[in-house]
């Protein structure tokens, strides 16, 4: 019976002493702990401004018109004795893709296709699509609208560079006219060593894109910016422009664009997502979201032991807040949160 009782009591002392084991851990997982946002000034740490580079992105819509498909014909008959077309390649204003009878003929995109043989003297659209192309191919002319000496010159020299000989006048027969720029080839509709008359097709080319201007997004860093899209960056004038000589295939051939058209050939107009950052990084702070204050428009204040500083918010990463001080001369370290006590600040 006393072995038993000893049991019985030692039993009893085991229980106790579980329970305020238990009890002891139950206070300690339970024991309640105030995040770092909701602590006193007293408590908040002092984190060091880190400044760095920021190009503050924006993601913008960009729209693009594109165009029906068209073809690349000759206007006169004979065999065609060179032919450099391959489907997937570019056929360019200003060269020569195509010999025909031995006399090469340049490619030329104009506004206004050449309808006529062209004289001095002559005037019309034809003459100033011709005299546009002209130039933005290097080359000297007058501009006014009437094909000149100094214009008839410029065209001679283009022919020449190909190796085509033009001296009087410009035949309509020697060019090739082209939609665009750049032609990117679908289909080659014929081969070297093809006999072919006026008028008839050798390639089937895209068509061609417009791009918009990019609506550029209010509140975003003053300044020059770029425009990632389309495998390269590209200069955005003031307004959202892209460049005048943005060349088609450019577009065509980026992921993008060609994602958006899935393959159709009846699309008439995409919008593509892009990314409009600063041309020139701007030096930013970073500092922990909690310890700005945010006010109204994107302004707020970060906190020192002492006093408020004034800050423009923006942007934010990885639980950081990217800042530029209205002060010149900005703090070197800032309360890690926002304390309860604090001046304010507007």
């Amino acid at each position: 019976m006393q072995a038993k009782a000893s049991g019985f009591a030692f039993a009893g002392v085991a229980l106790v002493s579980g329970l305020a084991i238990g009890a002891g851990v139950a206070l300690t997982f339970f024991v309640p702990t105030t995040p770092e946002v909701l602590q006193s000034s007293s408590s908040a740490r002092t984190v060091p401004v880190t400044m760095q580079d920021f190009t503050d992105p924006r993601t913008v819509d960009i729209a693009v018109s594109v165009g029906a498909p068209q073809g690349v014909s000759v206007s006169r008959s004979g065999i065609i004795t060179a032919w450099s077309c391959r489907p997937g390649e570019s056929i360019e204003s200003g060269k020569s893709a195509v010999t025909l009878d031995g006399v090469p003929l340049v490619s030329l995109s104009t506004s206004v296709p050449l309808w006529r043989d062209l004289s001095v003297g002559d005037d019309g659209a034809d003459v100033s699509a011709l005299e546009a192309e002209l130039a933005r191919l290097g080359y000297a002319v007058d501009g006014n609208g009437t094909l000149s000496y100094r214009d008839l010159a410029a065209f001679s020299k283009l022919a020449s560079s190909v190796g085509a000989d033009v001296k009087d006048v410009v035949p309509r027969d020697a060019v090739v006219w082209l939609p665009a720029a750049a032609v990117e080839v679908d289909k080659c509709e014929i081969g070297l060593g093809s006999n072919v008359s006026a008028g008839q097709l050798l390639a089937s080319v895209s068509a061609d894109v417009e791009v918009a201007p990019v609506a550029l997004p209010e509140g975003r860093i003053p300044g020059p910016r770029l425009l990632n899209a389309f495998g390269e960056p590209l200069a955005l004038g003031d307004a959202g422009e892209l460049p005048t000589d943005l060349p088609a295939g450019l577009v065509r051939k980026s992921p993008l664009f060609r994602e958006a058209v899935g393959g159709s050939d009846n699309v008439t107009s995409v919008t593509l997502k892009g990314t409009a950052v600063l041309a020139t990084p701007v030096q930013v702070a970073a500092v922990p979201a909690t310890a700005v204050q945010v006010l109204d428009n994107g302004n707020g204040c970060v906190f020192t032991d002492t006093s408020p500083y004034a800050v423009k918010i923006v942007g934010s990463e990885f639980g950081n807040s990217f800042v530029l001080f209205a002060d010149a001369t900005p703090p070197t370290s800032v309360l890690s949160s926002v304390p309860k006590e604090h001046q304010e600040c507007g």
